[in-house]
């Protein structure tokens, strides 16, 4: 909850692209933006006032990147739990193809 708090949505799009990716693929433990997208998972977290949404995504690969599953959407109440909010991720995780 801490990690959503700090997020934000309108965050400026990069202007120099040059090693942009290198600290995600180190902290991933692979050299590459293929080896890194051949198993990845993507989830779209979405808060409001009152309710969390978890929106799980398909990864298309390195030129497509991810498609949000709008469909398999699980939608939790903000005041949940962390075991309610933790078993919501791993059940939404699970739904990412």
């Amino acid at each position: 909850m801490d990690a959503l708090g700090g997020s934000q949505a309108l965050v400026p799009h990069p202007t120099k692209w040059s090693g942009l990716l290198a600290p995600l693929l180190e902290q991933a433990g692979v050299k590459s933006w293929e080896t890194f997208m051949r198993k990845s998972q993507c989830l779209n977290l979405e808060a409001t006032e009152d309710r969390l949404k978890l929106i799980p995504n398909r990864n298309l690969g390195t030129t497509e990147g991810f498609e949000p599953m709008l469909d398999k959407a699980i939608d939790v109440p903000l005041s949940s739990s962390p075991d309610q909010i933790g078993t919501a991720l791993t059940d939404a995780l699970a739904l990412c193809q």
